[in-house]
């Protein structure tokens, strides 16, 4: 079952119209449950999806959250590393007609971005920190950006101390963005 996401303690949903996103998190920050619930809202509500991620476990969270995946509508990325993910980038052919999701994108390289830097719908996932075109990667026109930990050097900055599990969010909305637990 698809887990609720709040808003400033209200339910809200994402839409393409928010795309391209960018999630920030350093490790256990919460925004790899986070990133699933979003991209698993996204397809429950009609998107096309191309899934990458490198940890199966994203992948099974997806699978749960989703339970009955139409396989014309989602694809997943098998094995979590950069050759297949240009592999497949390359050789799908409704690819800007799906939203893509690179989940954990500190594991790709340049070749990669070089593939994806482009594109609009998108969901960008991980911890930037440790991503080797960082630079790069932010330099990309986000209409929405959220941060579950502080990003060095970068002009947007969390206005107060949040929870785990707890992202800031700027682009049609601002404020906390979180899973609602009870779920």
């Amino acid at each position: 079952m698809v887990k609720k996401i709040l808003l400033n303690n209200q339910e809200f949903t994402f839409t393409e119209n928010d795309l391209p996103i960018l999630i920030h998190g350093a490790h256990k920050a919460g925004s790899s449950l986070f990133t699933i619930t979003l991209i698993s809202k996204l397809c429950m509500h009609g998107s096309k999806i191309l899934f990458f991620s490198g940890y199966e476990m994203a992948k099974d969270e997806f699978r749960a959250q989703v339970e009955d995946i139409d396989t014309d509508k989602v694809e997943i990325i098998k094995r979590g590393d950069e050759y297949d993910f240009l592999k497949t980038i390359e050789n799908i052919k409704d690819i800007d007609e799906r939203v893509l999701l690179i989940k954990n994108v500190e594991l790709l390289g340049e070749k990669a971005h070089l593939k994806f830097k482009d594109k609009t719908k998108l969901v960008i996932s991980g911890d930037i920190e440790k991503c080797s075109f960082k630079e790069e990667l932010l330099n990309i026109p986000y209409r929405t950006i959220i941060l579950f930990s502080d990003l060095s050097n970068y002009s947007k900055v969390i206005p107060y101390e949040l929870q785990q599990y707890e992202g800031y969010i700027w682009g049609s909305k601002k404020g906390v963005v979180k899973i609602d637990v009870r779920w």
